[in-house]
Order: C-alpha cells, then structure tokens, then sequence
C-alpha cells in the first residue's frame, strides 16, 4: 500500500473520534474537581465563619484579662469568663511557650499549630484538639460520614428540630496574646455542623451538579455522533459499490497488517487471486445488472467459506482477493480447487469458470528456498499482483485452475520490470545493435541480400538475445520505437556503404504487427529513409504473418503504399498461423519465408 494511502487511513482512524473522547473526559473531569472545589469552598465558608464569632470571643477575652498579672487575680478573671462566655468550656493562660500558668476545664490543646487568622488585626492562632478524632480541617472519610448523617432521618423528629440537629461536633483552640503581657490567653471552642447547613449545601452541590451536567451530557452526544459518522464513513471507505462486501483499500489495510503480523509469522499463508473468466461475456449476454448481482453471490459465498482470520475483499471486475491460512500448500490448492468447484451452483450459473493465483508467504522459520519475501518487508498489493501474475499464466479454456507463483515467475517479472526500467535509455545510449545476417543466392553463390538483426548489449548484463526482450517490447508497446530504430541504423549503415563506393544489396528490416496498424506508416518510413538519402529499393520491409489477424483493409493500403514509394515488402514465417495460400493473392508480395514447420 502507497505512503498516501496509509496516510489517508490513519487520519480517517483519528479524525474526529479521538479528540471528541478527549474533550468529553476533560469536562467530566473539569465537572468532577469543580464540584469537589465547590463543596469544600462551601464548607470552608460555613467552618470560617464559625471561627470568626471565636476569635472575636477570644480577642474580647484578651482585652478583659489585660493588666492581670497575678496568679489569683488571673484565676478569678478566668471564673467569670468562663461563667459569663457561652462559646468555651475550657480557658487558660500561658506564655509564650505555652505552658499553662491558670486554667479553668481540662486542657486539651495541641502545641502544633494549625493556621493564623487576623481579625481585627490581632494575632489570633488556631490549634487542634487532642481529643478529636480527626484534625480541624475535614479529610474525605469524614466528609463522606457527614453527607451519610445527613440523609439519615429520624422518624420520630419533627421538621424544625431535624433541620437543627448537629450531625458533627468538633473542637479547636484559639489563643491571642494579652496586651501589655508575654502572656497568652487560649480557649476551647466547639465547631457544630447542623443538618439544615449540609441541607443546603447538598442542594446547593447538586444544583451546581446539574448545570455542569449540561455540557457534559452535550459533549457526550457529541461524542457518541462522532463514532456514529466515524463508523458509517470507515464502512463507506472500506465497502465495494458493486458487490456490498469489502474492497481492495480494505483488503490492503486490514490483510496487510495480519500479512506482516508477528503473530502470524509462524503460518503460512496465501494471498489468492480469484478471477470469474468471461465475466465480459456474461454480462453482454445477460446485463450488467444481471452481471453484478453475480459478483454480490460470489462474494457471500466467498465470506461464508472463510474463517474469522482470513480476509476476502473485491478487487475490481470480476477478481476477488483472498488472505487464507494454509496447513500446507497443498491443502491450500484443495480447498481453492472446492471453491471453484462449489462457487457455480452457489451463484446460480453452472457454466461459469474460475482461475485462480496464489502466491504463498511462507513462515519464517520455513525453508529459505520458498521464502520470497520477509514478512516484516511486505507488501501486500505487490503479493497480489504476483498472483495475479500466477493466474494471467493459467491457458484460457473451459477449466478452472489454479497456478502457484514461483521464483521463475518472479524473475520474469523482475527482469520485465527491469527491461521497461531501461528500454528508453538503452534506445538512446544506442546499446541496441544492428547484427547483419547475409543471403546468398544459391545459383551463383552470390550476395543477394541480408537481414537485419537487433542484439541488445549493455555493460550490466552484456550480450541479451532478441527473446528476452522482444516479447516484452511487444506487450508494453514500445517496440514501434524499436522498428524505427532499426530501419534508420540501416539506412545510415547503407549511407555509409554509398560513400564508401560499396555494392548495395537489399537489408530486410523486420516491421511489427502493432506498427502496421500506425496510420499513414508508409510516409513516416519513408522519412526516416530519406534522411540518409538512400533509394528505397535497398531497404525490404518485413512483416510477419501474425499481421493478418489484424485489419487486412489497412494492411493491404499500407503494402501498396510501400510498394508505391519504391520499398521491397516480404513476409516471415508463413505458414505458422492460420493463414491460406488464398490469402496471398490480396498482398503484392516480393519475398516470402516459408516456415519451417510448413515447408
């Protein structure tokens, strides 16, 4: 699979979804911690408040006790604040140190000090209670106790005396340093939590939860539309108009990665290419629609005989591509022949033929002469293409057949590959070279003659003869710029002779089927003569009679033509085709080479 395309999938697996599931946890989270930040805001408030009336209680009780510096007048003082003040049960007086020098109740405070608060400009501290079972400032068990309590109802209370319960009690210290003294004055104060403030603040939380559930909930609509379109996007992606199954970016993507798996890497797999033959028939006779519905069967049957693991996918025509695992390669060739076997009643049309190719990705641990690729290194569309190779060499008759893409394959499709890599620069590096095969006359021994022949030669692979590279030249339909490649070494090879005061003979040059079908071919060859300025007698073209399968109409016009401008026309290998000796009379032939095989 192309860069480009991977690309393209990962953003499609990314977009839209991913930062949609981000932005909802976010405001779950921002919701949760602003909720928790409110509730211990509200708390804090109610707790500051009551700390505040203390610390005004016990700044007035330092400014009573100012001036006192004896033992019993302290204590006397200490009786009446504490008989007058309703907020403390315990009261004492220390130094700095805070050891206790009066104390009226039991003495309970922590040395440690807790925090600093600054009413009315005094310096007012706060410590803990030792006989609390937690400190001052509420933890989270505790938090959780309270809101328990406060959903806990008695039966029995009336709503005025549950709404004033205390539903948590706790105890802390303040001190403020006594005016004009090194001395201390610190008082127990009792801190109470009521039902009715917890009331509130649960209703106030959950009013708060409610406005901050809003967005969340339309983030999570949000998120929930983005997998929705998300996933009707990867089924439009990966789905095939014709068959309503998987396509080939399907195929690439998911076979690819279980193709290159480590946890595959151990089984041997088959990349399969399925072919429904004269697909093109069918639908002439029957309809395109009719044609397509074919392929929507064969293609369930095709998912229905493979296992959860293994892929299936339609390519394009009437090719499917298979991913199977293989005990061995020959079980894999037996169940391929039974699905071709299987597939034309499956479908509704008896008379239907299959052919498959199969290149076979071996383990790792197999044989290294099997291995034709690395696992970790494939390419899955590369596979599919080398058994598609396999099944394009599968002869067109009435059987359905399979064919294993082997080495030899691959190095013919690497040496084809390699040869249209190089043809252009060979052709301008001129490394094609003109080889003279003479023609005597078997009369007088004379001279009478030769043939052009082309050797291609270069410094990598040296002396390549004309079949390693004609045939391809022929598919890839480069050799008309062979042909005229040739026809004008010949004419400067003929120039040459002229100059050098030699005897011309006639230099057949052999014209493809494909470039008898160019139009107005007589007068491009004739300008390609004429630059050399060589009579047109001296060169014979030469056609093979493969050229008469194609349009006789322009053949014959094209003949004339050359045979008008002064060119001699022969004909090779007659008699290896299908072609009648009646079929000569229509041609003005000048030379004519019986094959072997007929004569």
């Amino acid at each position: 699979m192309s860069q480009s395309k991977k690309k393209k999938i990962r953003k499609l697996r990314k977009s839209h979804v991913l930062p949609s599931i981000i932005l909802f946890l976010a405001s779950i989270l921002i919701s949760v911690f602003t909720l928790i930040f409110c509730t211990i805001l509200f708390i804090s408030y109610i707790a500051n408040e009551e700390v505040i009336n203390s610390a005004k209680e016990i700044s007035r009780m330092s400014k009573i006790v100012s001036g006192l510096s004896s033992y019993e007048e302290q204590q006397t003082i200490l009786e009446n604040i504490k008989s007058y003040s309703d907020f403390s049960d315990s009261v004492c007086i220390t130094d700095k140190d805070l050891n206790v020098l009066s104390a009226i109740g039991e003495i309970t405070f922590d040395t440690n000090i807790s925090g600093e608060l600054f009413p009315a400009s005094e310096h007012i501290t706060l410590y803990n209670d030792l006989q609390n079972n937690s400190n001052f400032f509420i933890d989270v068990n505790t938090m959780v106790e309270i809101l328990q309590n406060t959903f806990d109802f008695s039966p029995d209370m009336n709503k005025q005396e549950m709404m004033t319960e205390i539903i948590y009690t706790d105890h802390y210290w303040l001190s403020s340093p006594i005016a004009d003294t090194d001395y201390l004055i610190m008082a127990r104060f009792e801190f109470n939590l009521r039902r009715s403030g917890i009331m509130y603040l649960s209703t106030a939380c959950i009013m708060l939860g409610i406005l901050m559930l809003i967005p969340v909930l339309f983030q999570f609509i949000n998120v929930i539309k983005n997998i929705f379109t998300h996933n009707k996007m990867r089924r439009l992606v990966y789905t095939d108009m014709v068959t309503g199954g998987k396509n080939r970016l399907y195929f690439e993507h998911y076979a690819g990665k279980a193709l290159s798996s480590p946890f595959s890497s151990g089984r041997l797999l088959a990349v399969v290419d399925i072919t429904l033959m004269k697909y093109r028939n069918f639908c002439a006779y029957h309809g395109v629609e009719e044609g397509e519905n074919l392929l929507e069967r064969m293609d369930r049957f095709l998912e229905a005989n493979i296992s959860r693991r293994e892929f299936c996918a339609h390519t394009g025509k009437a090719s499917f591509a298979l991913l199977l695992q293989c005990e061995s390669r020959e079980q894999c060739e037996d169940r391929l022949y039974g699905i071709m076997n299987a597939l034309p009643k499956a479908i509704g049309h008896e008379n239907t033929v299959f052919h498959c190719g199969v290149f076979f990705a071996e383990p790792a641990k197999g044989d290294s002469n099997l291995v034709l690729v690395k696992r970790k290194d494939t390419n899955i569309s590369e596979l599919y293409s080398y058994a598609g190779s396999a099944r394009a060499s599968i002869p067109d008759d009435n059987s359905n057949g399979v064919a294993i893409f082997d080495r030899a394959l691959l190095e013919a499709q690497l040496w084809e590959h390699k040869v249209e890599e190089k043809m252009q620069q060979a052709l301008e590096n001129e490394e094609f070279v003109v080889y003279l095969q003479p023609k005597y006359n078997p009369v007088n021994d004379e001279l009478a003659g030769a043939e052009a022949l082309v050797r291609w030669i270069n410094e990598e692979d040296g002396f390549i003869p004309p079949g390693r590279f004609i045939p391809i030249f022929e598919k890839d339909g480069f050799i008309p710029k062979l042909d005229d490649y040739m026809i004008s070494h010949v004419a400067k090879l003929q120039a040459e002779w002229m100059s050098e005061g030699r005897r011309l003979v006639p230099v057949s040059v052999n014209v493809s089927r494909a470039h008898f079908a160019t139009p107005r071919l007589a007068e491009h060859i004739c300008r390609l003569v004429d630059i050399y300025g060589v009579p047109h007698q001296f060169i014979e073209i030469e056609l093979t009679e493969s050229a008469f399968f194609d349009d006789k109409t322009v053949l014959l016009n094209t003949v004339n033509e050359l045979k008008a401008s002064g060119f001699k026309v022969s004909m090779d290998d007659f008699g290896a085709g299908y072609s009648s000796l009646n079929s000569l009379k229509d041609l003005p032939l000048d030379v004519l080479k019986l094959d072997a095989d007929f004569f």
